[in-house]
């Protein structure tokens, strides 16, 4: 024990150590931040959510999530952990055998992009290895990749109006694209989309779930009102106001994958770039 004690010891002082190395090295305590950071990316976020059961017998329940970016940079490729317990309290298992075991049933979510002290709502609702639906969840960021605004591409796709209607799971919507992309859900890459989130709130401000849809078509350049039909995932009664999130996907391809179309054709990431060249003329 006094063996594992004076290890102990050594460690915390060979840290404390390394730290006040940091310090002076980076010129002082908010560099030495800046660098724990990047470490703990979920120090840079506030992360709001919730979900209401609407039936138990469905584990895919929806969940709503928003995430703030308190930091002076993008934060890209925003990793959530989603994890679900169910009334005792206890994590939930997955329904699937993994390494002869049962492992707890944590899912991931993914937000591409938020620009520095925005936020931005998206909805899970794909708890496929729950044979039931949880009772709860926790969501942290699990992990981020940071970029600077120059790195993101000119334009956004902005909500200028926005209705919902709990009742008949619609509403109508006005976006505006100003980006050099057409967004096109019967595309044959299926490369870029844009997805419209509904965050619901109840009398007390507390997010109560979240529903979503797919916007058909937007072209580059243009902005258009359209009726949204969504998939049901909100309480009926309980959520009282609603806030809308654009949640839309500029792909990069990737020099050393292969893409496919929906009718199995082969693309390289450079046929890919030529292809969107091309539909975005």
């Amino acid at each position: 024990m006094r063996k594992r004690s004076a290890i102990l010891l050594i460690s915390i002082l060979c840290l404390m150590l390394g730290l006040a190395a940091c310090m002076l090295a980076l010129g002082g305590c908010s560099k030495v931040d800046e660098v724990k950071d990047l470490i703990d990316p979920a120090s840079k976020f506030d992360v709001d959510y919730g979900m209401t059961v609407i039936d138990a017998d469905d584990p895919n329940q929806a969940v709503g999530i928003v995430v703030t970016n308190n930091n002076d940079k993008v934060a890209t490729e925003v990793v959530l952990n989603i994890t679900p317990y169910d009334a005792e309290g206890n994590m939930m298992n997955s329904n699937e055998v993994s390494e002869g075991d049962y492992s707890p049933a944590v899912q991931e979510a993914l937000i591409p992009y938020i620009r520095p002290g925005e936020k931005s709502g998206t909805v899970y609702d794909n708890f496929y290895n729950l044979d039931t639906a949880p009772d709860h969840v926790e969501v942290e960021v699990k992990s981020v990749e940071w970029k600077d605004t120059s790195e993101l591409p000119e334009g956004d796709v902005t909500i200028t109006d926005f209705s919902y209607n709990p009742g008949w799971d619609g509403g109508y919507a006005t976006l505006k694209n100003t980006t050099a992309f057409t967004y096109d859900i019967n595309d044959l890459l299926m490369m870029y989309w844009v997805n419209l989130n509904v965050i619901g709130y109840d009398a007390d401000g507390k997010i109560v779930g979240g529903d979503y849809t797919s916007v058909q078509y937007l072209g580059a350049g243009s902005e258009t009102t359209e009726e949204m039909t969504y998939n049901g995932k909100l309480p009926k009664t309980d959520a009282v106001t609603f806030e809308a999130y654009v949640d839309r996907n500029d792909f990069k391809p990737d020099p050393n994958t292969i893409y496919y179309d929906e009718n199995g054709k082969e693309y390289t990431a450079e046929e890919v770039e030529e292809y969107y060249r091309n539909k975005n003329q």
